[in-house]
C-alpha cells in the first residue's frame, strides 16, 4: 500500500467503525452490491468442521485479498462473539491482479468462498459461528463495508456449500515444494530505509515469470517486489518498513502469482 493512501484508508476504516454493523445478523445477507453467506460445510472425524464464508459480487464490483496490493482494504474477520468455537482458521484462494487507477491491487471479482477450519470447544455441542467482518468493495469508487452474520452448526449438521468450499480449497496456492519451487537464498540486507528482503528462487523450466508478493511478520511491512529472471531462477527484492523494527526471517511468506496458478513459500531457510 502506498504511503499517500494510508491516511485516506485509515479515515475510511474509522468512518466504518463509527457507523456500526451495516448488515443484519443472519446466515445470509444481500444488497445491490454484494451477497454474503456462512456455509456449514462438513464435519471431520476429529470433531473439527470445514465451513465457508461466501462473497458474491454484483457485476463491476470486487473485494480484496489478505494483502490488497498498492491500495485496498484487506478483510478483517472478528469471531469473538462465537460460542463453542475454540479457533477459526481462514483459508485464502488465490487472488486476481487488477489495475486500479494505475495501482496494482489483488482480490476477487464475481464470487469467492473463504474456507473456514473450525475447532469446537466441545464437539458434542452445537457451534454458534458469529462473524463481524470489515471488508473493502471497489467499483468506480472504493468503500469500506461491514457485516454481521451468524450461523448455528449442530453436530452432524447436513452439508451446505460443500462444492463451493471444496473448489476454494483447490484454488489455494500450492506449497513451494509441491510445485517444484526451491528457495535457494533468502536474507535481509541493508539498514534503515535501505533495508530489503532479497531472495533467489529456482522455478521449473518454462514456467511463466510470475508476479510476486512478500508478506512480512508484523509489525514489519514489505513493499512492492521487484522480480528479475535469469533462466530458471527468480531474483526478488522487496523494501521493508519501518526501518527500526526487528525482523524474524522465519515469518516471511512469498507468494508467486500467475494467471493459471499460485505458489507459496513460508520462511527463509
Amino acid at each position: 500500500m502506498t504511503q499517500r493512501l494510508r491516511p485516506f484508508l485509515a479515515l475510511l476504516l474509522a468512518v466504518a467503525a463509527l457507523a456500526g454493523p451495516a448488515l443484519a445478523a443472519g446466515p445470509e445477507h444481500s444488497d445491490p452490491r454484494v451477497r454474503l453467506a456462512l456455509l456449514s460445510g462438513w464435519g471431520e472425524a476429529d470433531g473439527r468442521r470445514v465451513a465457508g464464508f461466501r462473497v458474491q459480487l454484483a457485476p463491476g464490483w470486487k473485494t480484496y485479498w489478505r494483502t490488497p496490493g498498492e491500495a485496498g482494504i484487506p478483510p478483517h474477520f472478528d469471531w469473538s462473539r462465537s460460542e463453542n468455537v475454540a479457533g477459526v482458521e481462514v483459508r485464502w484462494p488465490r487472488p486476481v491482479a487488477f489495475d486500479t487507477y494505475g495501482m496494482l491491487t489483488l482480490g476477487y471479482e464475481r464470487e469467492v468462498t473463504f474456507p473456514l477450519e473450525l475447532t469446537p470447544e466441545d464437539p458434542e455441542r452445537a457451534m454458534r459461528l458469529a462473524l463481524d467482518v470489515l471488508f473493502g468493495l471497489c467499483s468506480d469508487i472504493c468503500i469500506p463495508a461491514q457485516a454481521s452474520l451468524e450461523l448455528t452448526i449442530p453436530p452432524g449438521a447436513p452439508l451446505d456449500g460443500a462444492r463451493a468450499i471444496s473448489a476454494a480449497l483447490s484454488a489455494e496456492p500450492t506449497p513451494a515444494a509441491a510445485a517444484g519451487v526451491l528457495i535457494e537464498a533468502c536474507d535481509v540486507e541493508g539498514t534503515g530505509e535501505a533495508r530489503r528482503l532479497v531472495a533467489t528462487l529456482r522455478v521449473p523450466a518454462g514456467a511463466a515469470t510470475p508476479f510476486a508478493v512478500v508478506e512480512a511478520p508484523a509489525p514489519v511491512r514489505a513493499g512492492a517486489v521487484a522480480v528479475r529472471r535469469e533462466g530458471d531462477r527468480l531474483h526478488l527484492s522487496a523494501p521493508l518498513a519501518p526501518a527500526d523494527a526487528w525482523v524474524g526471517r522465519g515469518g516471511f511468506r512469498i507468494t508467486l502469482l500467475s494467471p493459471e496458478a499460485a505458489v507459496e513459500a513460508t520462511g527463509c531457510p
